[in-house]
């Protein structure tokens, strides 16, 4: 992962639905790679509403196309935060959703520090899977929906690989 890469976000095409959580050209942004199990490197875009509580971040692919996204919201009174992600059918399979979620998961903990607990709702096996793989367990198991995973056990995982020589984030 390297910061502050130069993108030019007038470039970018963004057709994901729903609209409203669309890429804002016109917002301030901070931009990462990210490199993918399969060695794939794509872009994120990241970009905060602090009156809303929310966060989203987007996956470019190539620099100009909006594969996937990320959206963040929180409660900082409650020490709350929940993600939805989907990334688009075509760009599935590839280790883009466990890539970004292990990013956002470190970037929440780290900017956060209010943020206690996050939590998931997964409706696809996939979405169960990405969820799994970086750490989050059911919250329920009567749903068997919602995971979350608290600041907690997120740090455990960063000790147990720090002691392994990966990197979580």
């Amino acid at each position: 992962m390297s910061d502050n890469i130069d993108i030019d976000i007038s470039r970018i095409t963004d057709e994901m639905e729903p609209y409203e959580f669309r890429i804002n050209k016109n917002k301030d942004f901070s931009a990462y790679t990210l490199k993918t199990k399969l060695n794939e490197l794509y872009s994120l875009i990241k970009q905060e509403d602090i009156e809303k509580c929310s966060i989203h971040y987007y996956v470019v692919s190539n620099g100009i196309e909006v594969v996937g996204r990320f959206n963040i919201s929180y409660l900082l009174k409650n020490g709350s935060a929940g993600i939805a992600y989907h990334i688009v059918d075509e760009f599935q399979n590839r280790g883009i959703g466990q890539t970004v979620l292990r990013f956002v998961i470190g970037d929440i903990f780290k900017s956060l520090t209010l943020i206690n607990r996050i939590t998931i709702v997964a409706i696809t096996e996939r979405s169960k899977a990405i969820a799994t793989k970086n750490g989050f367990s059911l919250k329920n198991p009567s749903t068997k929906r919602i995971f979350q995973l608290t600041r907690e056990q997120w740090q455990e995982l960063q000790n147990d690989m720090d002691k392994s020589g990966e990197n979580y984030r």
